[in-house]
């Protein structure tokens, strides 16, 4: 099975991914995506979905509908009461998967007593509200947990370093730097392991 995961970095719209993406088994995309004018980069299609509940709660309850999965980055016993309002609202309950508990001791060990922590930094006049381990990470471990040994492709991963593809040429300050070099660093490893495949070559 191949499963590609999208993210909303600017180097999504490094290569025209969008054909081979949609060629995939599974699409998962992350937070406030859009997909009208970058069809060619990053696909057409979305089979599972991952925000954290305050991006969730932009969608209409038409968006959930075709949705196979929603994954959540929590897990159940961490999930905020947003997300249960959400899921009764949009009666989405056998659509959910959280983090599975055996991810949070990972995350314990990659990033020391400060897991989901949140960092802040400018892009622009606005803030950039950066939860690490990032939902991208969260995506990445989820597929290979609840598919186990599909080959994994991702896009526009930059590790928090620019603005959303849909909004180029912002440059982010750097925030939580020592915990995005431990993102960054995981990043590569998997890469280079041969666990995941950057389509934009951007890590």
């Amino acid at each position: 099975m191949n499963i590609a995961i999208i993210g909303n970095g600017e180097c999504a719209l490094n290569s025209k991914n969008g054909e081979f993406i949609d060629s995939c088994d599974l699409v998962v995309r992350l937070g406030n995506f859009i997909i009208q004018g970058y069809e060619k980069y990053i696909g057409t299609k979305t089979d599972i979905y991952v925000a954290r509940w305050f991006k969730s709660k932009s969608r209409p309850s038409s968006f959930f509908s075709p949705l196979k999965e929603i994954w959540i980055p929590r897990t159940y016993e961490t999930r905020e009461e947003n997300y249960d309002n959400l899921i009764k609202e949009y009666n989405i309950k056998n659509k959910i998967k959280y983090i599975p508990k055996e991810l949070t001791f990972q995350y314990k060990a990659q990033y020391p007593f400060r897991l989901i922590k949140e960092t802040v930094s400018s892009r622009g006049n606005k803030e950039l509200h950066c939860c690490l381990p990032d939902s991208g990470i969260v995506a990445i471990d989820m597929a290979k947990y609840y598919y186990n040994n599909s080959k994994i492709y991702i896009a526009g991963y930059d590790n928090c370093t620019t603005g959303y593809y849909w909004e180029r040429g912002i440059t982010l300050d750097n925030p939580g730097a020592d915990l995005l070099e431990l993102q960054l660093k995981t990043l590569q490893q998997l890469i280079k392991n041969n666990f995941i495949t950057d389509l934009c070559n951007a890590l």
